[in-house]
């Protein structure tokens, strides 16, 4: 299940909070994206963990708007569980934070794995792909990204007699579950 936490009070979220001149005349557009990992279902507060072979763990990934400008679509993407958001429709407001949980990820090996966060506007926010590829690519404006990674160190099972459940990659597992996961707002 995919968790979307909305609010000023988790750790880290004000991270880049940069103030805009009152005469710059332009609006800046810019996100700052904290990732972590944890054992529990919840945001983390590192980015770094080290777990026992076959550990279940949780990554966490905070956008946060530290610009002037609201922005009304994301993408989501790590470089080992694959897509996780795509065209999302949902306003992140200046100042504003958002969280997204995936659901546990088995840690057989150790796992860094780095994740961009896009957010950029649709005039209007399309909630369904249209049929016209070229009105979407006219829709877009330019996005903004931001990047962090997260790192998983292993170290072996307390008793050698028992073997790890997989070596698969994490990725499979992963992206699997993510894919079917449904978002839910708190706030």
């Amino acid at each position: 299940m995919r968790r979307v936490l909305l609010g000023a009070g988790m750790a880290g979220l004000l991270l880049g909070l940069a103030a805009v001149p009152a005469s710059a005349g332009v609006q800046r557009a810019s996100i700052s994206l904290d990732k972590t990992v944890s054992t529990a279902d919840e945001c983390g507060t590192s980015g770094e963990i080290s777990v026992v072979v076959g550990t279940d763990v949780y990554y966490c990934y905070t956008v946060t708007n530290t610009g002037a400008v609201s922005f009304n679509t994301h993408d989501l993407t790590d470089d080992v569980l694959g897509d996780l958001l795509t065209q999302y429709d949902y306003v992140l407001e200046p100042s504003e934070s958002v969280s997204l949980v995936i659901d546990p990820v088995t840690i057989d090996v150790e796992t860094e794995n780095c994740a961009t966060w896009s957010a950029y506007n649709m005039s209007p926010p399309i909630t369904t792909p249209p049929d016209d590829a070229a009105a979407v690519d006219q829709a877009i404006t330019a996005p903004v990204t931001a990047t962090d990674c997260a790192l998983v160190t292993v170290t072996p099972a307390p008793s050698s007699s028992v073997a790890p459940s997989s070596t698969a990659a994490p990725a499979t597992t992963a992206k699997a579950k993510a894919a079917a996961a449904v978002p839910t707002y708190t706030g």
